[in-house]
């Protein structure tokens, strides 16, 4: 009987060592019952062992010098859980020294007592087989003490030293609850871990680990193998969000590929903040060419004027002249509203924005005379800067300055094959000539500032939509704002 209870004692240690050894994942309600057929089928044969004698042959009480001495005559299947016993204790004691031998020096003697406590009952009860064919209850108290004593060293180690908040440190805890994603691939292509994190990212549910990783690797970017390369690294789009993948091969004592192992790192706030650093500057170099050169061209053309003025015509001032003047200085209210606008570009996040109000309150905005604006966008939204409205507002106020007969302006949608959405501007006016069709969007072309198509492209381009115009000459403009697959919505 006490064979039966030391055995569950060990199944109790070697939970406590998986545990500790940073394994306690493997204690599933299935391996839990795994391990205690055992000791559960040897329990049943103990007690029905009168009609089978699997467990003992026969016992035998005698009575030496007022010592009660038991001897047994012990079956197969007592041996059989003997040595089930000692491949349990065994097997715990296994994970505590790896555990042991990869733990830093400042946690060695804390791991160490640890360790003792694990090897005690099994060595104790191999040192002691002797007595149980001896019948003595020295093999009692021998495996009582051991239990007690490996009780106490499994306290220490584990509750009275500095570290014993964190137990032992786990190598494989520290990985599953990494801010990273962790992928190994082993050399068959099947999915041998995955952090967490990487489950997280990639939606995989357990019951993948052992499977083919190939539906793993596509979202990654990344074909069978890794493609075969010894390291890799590239940035991948997933449910908005950018990653940092990286590949590299797992070596084998031998110089052979024993697997990949994939890390993926969210680098989206990062990619934030080199694109914000990278369009400050852009902006800080625009606005200084724009009030340094623009606003110092138009202030001479200003000063000329006024001073033609004051010298000619006895101090009178010609309509041209008023006209070329007042343009001047519009043209100028035109910069600097430019650069107000330019400077809030990209300060805040882009929102889901839908795109119906957003064209009606450009409309309001510009208030087009004698010009009939038909939106049909029905309930699409973009995913765009806030100053979306600015760029139908650039469009509306084109129309008006230079589309000369403009009465009908037109916006709709339409979807494309690879989901992207066009956004179309259509106007009845005289259009733009072929050799200007992309000059339009380049900074300071244009008949007034030359600011106000190109600042339509850069807002577009903050969630990589793009524009170009593709309209007739003499048939009026028709300018495509393409927004690619995930940066538009129907709203429900």
């Amino acid at each position: 009987m006490q064979v039966l209870l030391f055995s569950i004692a060990c199944i109790l240690l070697l939970f406590f060592d998986l545990e500790y050894a940073g394994k306690g994942r493997w204690m599933t309600v299935r391996n839990v019952i795994l391990v205690s057929l055992v000791p559960a089928a040897s329990m049943a044969l103990y007690w029905t062992n009168d009609q089978h004698h699997l467990f003992y042959n026969w016992v035998r009480f005698d009575v030496v010098q007022d010592t009660v001495e038991i001897y047994t005559d012990y079956a197969t299947a007592f041996f059989v859980l003997y040595l089930y016993i000692h491949v349990l204790t065994i097997v715990g004691s296994l994970f505590v020294f790896y555990l042991f031998s990869n733990t830093p020096r400042t946690q060695k003697k804390q791991t160490g007592i640890v360790l003792a406590a694990s090897c005690l009952p099994w060595l104790v009860s191999t040192g002691e087989v002797t007595f149980y064919m001896s019948g003595s209850y020295l093999d009692i108290l021998m495996n009582f003490a051991s239990l007690t004593l490996a009780a106490c060293l499994y306290y220490i180690g584990t509750f009275t030293f500095k570290h014993s908040d964190v137990t032992a440190l786990s190598y494989d805890a520290v990985v599953e609850n990494m801010d990273d994603g962790v992928i190994i691939i082993d050399s068959d292509g099947a999915l041998g871990y995955a952090n967490s994190k990487a489950r997280e990212v990639l939606g995989l549910s357990p019951e993948i680990m052992g499977k083919q990783a190939e539906n793993v690797l596509a979202p990654l970017g990344l074909g069978p193998f890794c493609d075969g390369h010894a390291a890799s690294s590239h940035e991948k789009w997933l449910n908005e969000r950018v990653f940092n993948v990286k590949t590299r091969q797992i070596p084998g004592t031998r110089g052979e590929v024993q697997g990949h192992l994939i890390t993926v790192r969210d680098v989206t706030e990062e990619r934030k903040a080199k694109e914000s650093l990278r369009l400050a500057n852009d902006k800080l170099n625009l606005l200084s060419m724009v009030a340094r050169h623009d606003m110092m061209n138009k202030l001479v053309v200003q000063r000329g004027y006024l001073e033609l003025a004051g010298l000619n015509d006895g101090g009178t001032m010609t309509e041209e002249r008023r006209r070329i003047m007042l343009a001047n200085v519009e043209d100028m209210e035109n910069i600097m509203i430019f650069t107000r606008d330019y400077q809030s570009l990209g300060l805040k996040s882009p929102e889901w924005q839908p795109l119906d109000p957003v064209v009606k309150e450009a409309e309001r905005t510009v208030h087009p005379p004698g010009i009939d604006v038909r939106i049909d966008a029905g309930n699409v939204e973009l995913y765009a800067d806030l100053m979306l409205q600015k760029v139908f507002t650039n469009l509306l106020d084109n129309s008006v300055r230079h589309g000369e007969r403009v009465s009908l302006v037109r916006v709709w949608t339409e979807e494309n094959q690879d989901l992207s959405l066009s956004v179309f501007y259509e106007d009845n006016g005289v259009g733009v000539p072929i050799g200007e069709k992309e000059k339009i969007f380049e900074l300071g072309h244009g008949r007034n500032t030359g600011l106000g198509m190109y600042l339509s492209r850069q807002i577009l381009g903050i969630t990589g939509s793009s524009m170009r115009e593709k309209g007739r000459a003499g048939e009026g403009c028709i300018f495509e704002i393409l927004v690619p697959a995930g940066k538009w919505r129907r709203a429900s």
